[in-house]
């Protein structure tokens, strides 16, 4: 056999080689898979339109103190540490292989018109990054997930490597504050204030013993009533609540005091009977948040009477 054709063997080897990376979908060693490339430092805005069914327009623009999120007419603070996740997974975000690259197999990794999450990434003017996140599929076995992403004005499907994409199909609630209220652990209380429509109680705490007036309470229920304020967050917002009209709403609402707080935190609590869910709750440590609930969750966790408080007579 001589040079000549072993040289032919050789190239058709390559070729056939080369022919299994395109239909296989493997990259070669040389593949890139710096596909998005986003200096963080720099990003001004970001613009999110989520997959169906939710179907949202989410914007996100820094501001010299944070950044505020915006859907519609609604605009808030953001917060930054789900701001700073979603720019760290942009960041992150590697390519494994090339899944296709035909606009015919777009749908089949749910990256046809209307089916993925489009992300545009700007600095001022100048747009950084527009692409399309769409399947996600997770392999049990190999506990490993890939993600199918391509770039908007692109053929080629690319398969992501790790969870970095399923943050950004996250809705307009994700990037906002669901706080209620927030203490640090040393912090103790020493008064409570119910209030319903017209009438107010007070119970004040004297060496570990509730009291109302001079009536004993059930201590450990207070305290227990108490503790759910440490932390609580809020599961829906009442964006459609008329907020001039508020105090024509207004049912009642609790205060809580203590020695290291400078000042008192209130809750006021509000029923507007046209809703859905018809009471709306607003806290003194997030007053730019309204949420709602029924006449269960929220509201039965914040709602009580004195005479829930009473010792059993059992």
């Amino acid at each position: 056999m001589n040079n000549k054709t072993l040289l032919f063997i050789f190239l058709g080897l390559l070729a056939i080689y080369g022919l299994s990376q395109v239909f296989t979908g493997k990259r070669t060693s040389n593949f890139d898979t710096e596909l998005i490339l986003v200096d963080t430092n720099q990003v001004t805005q970001i613009i999110i339109n989520t997959k169906p069914p939710n179907n949202e327009e989410i914007m996100l623009q820094r501001e010299d103190n944070g950044w505020i999120v915006s859907n519609g007419s609604v605009n808030t603070k953001a917060v930054s540490n789900a701001v700073q996740a979603l720019l760290s997974n942009i960041q992150l975000i590697k390519t494994k292989y090339i899944a296709a690259n035909s606009e015919e197999k777009w749908a089949d990794y749910e990256l046809g018109e209307q089916q993925g999450t489009r992300v545009q990434v700007f600095a001022g003017e100048n747009q950084l990054e527009d692409f399309i996140a769409g399947r996600f599929a997770f392999d049990q076995q190999a506990q490993t997930g890939t993600s199918y992403l391509r770039l908007t004005n692109g053929k080629e499907v690319y398969a992501v490597d790790g969870f970095q994409t399923l943050t950004l199909g996250q809705g307009f609630n994700a990037y906002r504050n669901r706080t209620i209220s927030n203490f640090a652990p040393n912090v103790t209380f020493d008064e409570l204030t119910l209030q319903q429509r017209d009438t107010a109680f007070t119970f004040s705490k004297a060496s570990g013993t509730w009291m109302y007036g001079d009536q004993v309470l059930d201590s450990m229920y207070v305290e227990m009533y108490i503790e759910q304020f440490m932390s609580l967050t809020g599961d829906t917002f009442a964006d459609d609540f008329d907020e001039i009209q508020a105090p024509s709403f207004r049912i009642g609402g609790l205060s809580l005091g203590g020695t290291a707080l400078t000042d008192n935190f209130s809750i006021e609590i509000y029923q507007d009977t046209t809703r859905i869910n018809p009471f709306v709750f607003r806290s003194s440590q997030n007053p730019e948040a309204w949420f709602d609930s029924d006449s269960t969750g929220l509201f039965r966790k914040l709602v009580r009477d004195l005479p829930d408080f009473l010792p059993s007579q059992e």
